[in-house]
């Protein structure tokens, strides 16, 4: 998908390392793990990781019921 890009492309990549739930993938072997390292050396990107978000009720029930 990145890799058709265009001119003017806008791509927001989003993940939550604690909602891994395979056995084999560990947060840093995660696919969103593996974005951040390659895209934070690209010169016209950005990467944000924040500490926490704010999150709705039905996010909070979702995450400790699934």
């Amino acid at each position: 998908m990145l890799s058709r890009g265009g001119k003017n492309c806008r791509t927001i990549v989003l993940g939550n390392l604690a909602q891994i739930d395979d056995k084999f993938v560990t947060p840093a072997s995660s696919g969103a793990s593996a974005a951040v390292n390659i895209y934070r050396n690209y010169e016209k990107g950005s990467v944000l990781i924040f500490d926490e978000v704010e999150r709705s009720t039905l996010a909070d029930f979702t995450e400790k019921n699934f």
